[in-house]
């Protein structure tokens, strides 16, 4: 994002270089020796990687970790190393440049933070760094993309720096621009470059057509505005000839943040404000409708997007397919596997004695896991097998904070797709209504999670927020449906069905709020109670006992 004040660990740190394992270099020495391997591997790598936010199994114990491949890139001062991570029953590749400072960059934002190791050749001492962390990797990778640059391997791979059609449009950016990292601790690493282009380094290794990277080079030819243009990639290819996508280079948006954000502060701000007022006087529109433009704004460019996805295309990975007998019958079998795995995990949760969930939510668990069967019958006969959909490539992972605010429009990102699912998965073409689902249950989110812990305010100013926050929820989502149905209306044919719209909305608002519920028993159990109650609201749906996607959580406690 394009904003004045820095996160924290874009300051410069004075504090003093923590201890370092010492790697001795000899003159000329041009690669690491056996010894330097067998320190990078035993003592440095395995602490390293452990403190990486990028890095997915920190849950897990790892075994090792193995220097897999390095390669030098020439005259740019850095190696694209790759570092292979035994966690057990499988190992995780990760995508790691190196460079050594002899000195002069310590004051570099992010160098305190990601330096490695000591280095010392002679008298000269240094550090071993991910090059991430320096100006010279972001200037490494732009010029070789402007000499469309082949470097072979000593694996009989080739690191290919590849340029899109629009690169030309960088070349006022020069040899050397200004760099302002973005994140180091996220699922890739990014920095812009000159306000102009972000490069964003993918993390984890895996083979295959990177999804992001397909879509943004799709929607960059096809011109669809409201994303970043893509305007390079950095890509291994073996000797098979499968990608390994390294890095891309996309536009800048000038943006004020992200809708998550935005949201967050407006409803807190908002319904203070409103929640002091006498209960007697009525609820300012304009209050209301700068929640609901957003969320309206937000519905038509995803509309937009889905309109221009469902559009002939001579490219297969792109061309609108409809929706078969099999292919809903595995949309069912998704959400009815997500949603019992979701109510082995309340069970679990429900039993454990000491648990950090409160007793509401333990008694909400409880009666889920009483109507089990009930439910999942009733999801499975929910929707026909003989629906009127199309199956085309979506976002695939589509909530707010995958929203930016750009002046009064909104631009939407990241089309990588859920990490936890492999390359194939989320290239594979759905339902669009996984991105409808994925965003109102987002607004749900937001809804809760911008209440306050507690209420010190008397308990009728409380149970008044309360109140304000669900209409702002549920005016939020009319109003983002409203502006998805007509934008997608322009459809060239439509992508479901009018009267199957929502029971297949429905199918993936379960399969998304499971999915939560999962998620938030593993990693925040405080928050089990916001997507627990949406999906029982769901459920109750579903069971016929009311029509309405009503109640959300109350506000979760913060961790």
């Amino acid at each position: 994002c394009n904003r004045e004040d820095r996160p924290s660990w874009a300051q410069a740190n004075s504090e003093q270089l923590p201890e370092f394992v010492t790697l001795v270099m000899r003159a000329g020495q041009t690669g690491p020796t056996p010894e330097n391997v067998r320190l990078l591997e035993s003592e440095v790598l395995p602490s390293y990687l452990s403190r990486r936010r990028w890095f997915a199994s920190k849950d897990q114990k790892l075994h090792s970790v193995r220097l897999a491949a390095l390669t030098t890139i020439p005259d740019a001062g850095f190696a694209f190393t790759e570092i292979e991570a035994d966690v057990g029953r499988h190992t995780e590749r990760y995508v790691l440049p190196l460079a050594i400072s002899w000195g002069a960059d310590t004051t570099v934002p992010l160098f305190m933070q990601l330096a490695l190791a000591r280095v010392r050749r002679g008298r000269n001492i240094g550090h071993l760094t991910d090059a991430f962390a320096l100006p010279l990797f972001a200037h490494g990778v732009l010029q070789k993309l402007r000499e469309r640059a082949a470097v072979p391997t000593v694996q009989k791979s080739e690191i290919r720096f590849l340029p899109t059609a629009r690169f030309g449009e960088l070349d006022a950016l020069g040899d050397a621009p200004e760099i302002r990292w973005i994140a180091a601790e996220q699922s890739n690493s990014s920095l812009v470059m000159g306000e102009r282009a972000v490069l964003k380094l993918v993390r984890r290794l895996i083979g295959g057509i990177h999804p992001e990277a397909e879509m943004s080079r799709h929607l960059t030819e096809i011109g669809y505005a409201n994303t970043a243009p893509l305007y390079g990639e950095v890509v291994r290819v073996d000797p098979q000839g499968v990608p390994h996508t390294l890095a891309l280079l996309q536009g800048f948006i000038e943006n004020q943040g992200d809708a998550w954000n935005w949201a967050l502060d407006y409803l807190r701000r908002v319904i203070d404000e409103l929640a002091l007022r006498p209960e007697t006087e009525e609820v300012d529109t304009d209050m209301i409708e700068g929640y609901r433009a957003l969320a309206g704004t937000i519905g038509r460019r995803l509309g937009e997007l889905h309109a221009a996805l469902a559009a002939p295309c001579d490219d297969p990975a792109f061309a609108p397919e409809q929706a078969s007998a099999a292919d809903v019958r595995s949309w069912i079998e998704g959400a009815r596997s997500m949603l019992e795995h979701a109510l082995d995990v309340l069970a679990a949760e429900a039993a454990k004695e000491g648990t950090s969930i409160d007793e509401d939510t333990r008694a909400l668990a409880q009666a889920l896991i009483g109507r089990r069967a009930a439910l999942v019958e009733a999801l499975e006969r929910h929707v026909p097998h003989d629906i009127d959909a199309l199956r085309t490539r979506v976002h695939g992972d589509f909530h707010l904070g995958q929203v930016l605010i750009a002046q009064n429009d909104v631009c939407l990102i990241d089309f990588e797709g859920e990490p936890a699912r492999s390359l194939d998965e989320r290239r594979t073409k759905r339902s669009p209504l996984v991105d409808v689902a994925g965003m109102l249950r987002s607004f749900s989110y937001a809804s809760a999670a911008a209440q306050p812990v507690s209420e010190n305010a008397p308990a009728q100013t409380a149970d008044r927020k309360r109140s304000l926050f669900e209409r702002f929820r549920e005016e939020g989502q009319d109003s983002f449906l409203a502006g998805y149905r007509k934008a997608i209306a322009q459809a060239v044919r439509p992508v479901v069905a009018p009267e199957a719209e929502q029971v297949l909305l429905d199918l993936f608002l379960v399969e998304k709020a499971a999915y939560e519920v999962r998620y938030e028993a593993a990693n925040r159990p405080t928050w089990l109670g916001l997507p627990l109650r949406g999906l029982a609201s769901l459920a109750a749906r579903l069971l016929g006992e009311t029509k309405h996607d009503g109640d959300e959580a109350p506000a979760p406690a913060q961790t």
